[in-house]
């Protein structure tokens, strides 16, 4: 690398390194917004704290890599030409004999380093990030929910427990609780207390209750038992992880490769609508897998010759640029991605038409930049 592809690298790095910061700041706050409304959905009184919120973003990052890098790096090498045309510096290089297609290589060859970038992301990082949230969202916070956190004046479900609390005093008991649990043969067994207070005893949940009674019911007959108590210990059943979701999201390719083989084979010997649905999806993922990372070589094809005859049109010239590619991408990119059920290599081609398309424009101007 000659000292020319250096400088041009590194003032393509810095403006691309503050616009990833920004744009992922803004996309990693709508995805924790979803991601926390879809918990508390499941969870009304998860246990979250600061920290993992912090885990979370860290967590959904490598999962928007894919979209944010190429569109940071699209706008990071426009501003950097035309800083480097504003200020004369392409017009220097030219005039040292330096072609206008050597000044725009270092942009593409770093565009292609984005891109293998991109796809080692997509296929080992975002599947272990994936794994991670699944394990914090699912099985982590669940765990962590204990009867003090439960809401007073309502009706909460704790495992296999329904669990009233009608208020909570100053020494944190628990005041007219009921507690109604499940038994055997349909049973169901409900206990009352004035007060209540939970402890922990190893590995065990206690609830002590004081000063009140229970009452079982009886499924084949009319006959309901009764009893009453001073003081009650309660062993708390433990609390359970929820079912982990797979999704293909959490996936590496070679993942989807083998999944999608084991639908394919399945819908050839039933034809069922729903492996049909299936397979569409799954054929739409690993096209996309293949066709994102590979955007930053096409975004940096065609924006680089555009990028060094900008001639000092300013920085809304290049912002404007680089928002009309991203757009016209994006627009290409959503028309391929409809159709019908294609075979998975017909799938990928087409998807990669956005990038076939605009690397065949990138290297038609790439030839024609040295001209006047």
């Amino acid at each position: 690398m000659k000292r020319i592809d250096r400088y041009i690298a590194s003032q393509v790095t810095q403006p691309m390194i503050i616009a990833f910061v920004a744009i992922a700041i803004l996309m990693i706050s709508g995805m924790l917004q979803q991601q926390v409304k879809e918990l508390l959905e499941e969870i009304p009184f998860a246990p979250l704290r600061v920290d993992d919120f912090v885990w979370m973003a860290l967590y959904a990052l490598p999962m928007m890599v894919g979209m944010i890098i190429p569109i940071t790096y699209l706008f990071g090498l426009m501003l950097t030409y035309e800083r480097m045309s504003r200020y004369r510096e392409i017009v220097a290089m030219v005039a040292g004999g330096i072609p206008m297609s050597r000044i725009a290589m270092p942009t593409i060859a770093l565009s292609a380093l984005l891109s293998v970038v991109c796809f080692i992301v997509q296929d080992y990082f975002q599947p272990w990030a994936f794994q991670r949230l699944m394990k914090l969202a699912r099985h982590d916070l669940p765990l962590r929910l204990t009867l003090d956190l439960l809401p007073t004046g309502k009706m909460s479900d704790y495992g296999d427990l329904k669990i009233y609390i009608q208020k909570r005093n100053e020494k944190k008991e628990l005041l007219n609780i009921v507690v109604l649990q499940p038994g055997r043969e349909g049973k169901v067994i409900a206990f009352y207390a004035e007060k209540a207070r939970w402890k922990k005893e190893g590995d065990k949940s206690i609830l002590e209750m004081t000063n009140g009674f229970w009452i079982e019911s009886q499924e084949d007959s009319r006959e309901i038992l009764r009893g009453s108590f001073q003081r009650l210990e309660k062993e708390i059943p433990p609390l359970k992880p929820l079912d982990t979701i797979k999704l293909r999201t959490g996936m590496s390719l070679r993942e989807l490769l083998r999944e999608h083989k084991k639908l394919s084979e399945r819908y050839e010997e039933t034809k069922g609508l729903p492996l049909l649905s299936d397979l569409k999806k799954y054929r739409s993922e690993i096209a996309e897998r293949l066709s994102f990372p590979i955007m930053c070589l096409a975004i940096g094809l065609i924006a680089s010759p555009i990028g060094v005859r900008m001639r000092g049109a300013g920085p809304s010239y290049a912002f404007s640029a680089g928002f009309l590619i991203a757009f016209l991408y994006f627009i290409l990119h959503k028309a391929v991605g409809g159709g019908g059920l294609m075979s998975l290599p017909i799938r990928c081609l087409v998807q990669q038409i956005p990038n076939l398309l605009f690397a065949m424009i990138g290297l038609v101007l790439l030839a024609k930049v040295d001209r006047v």
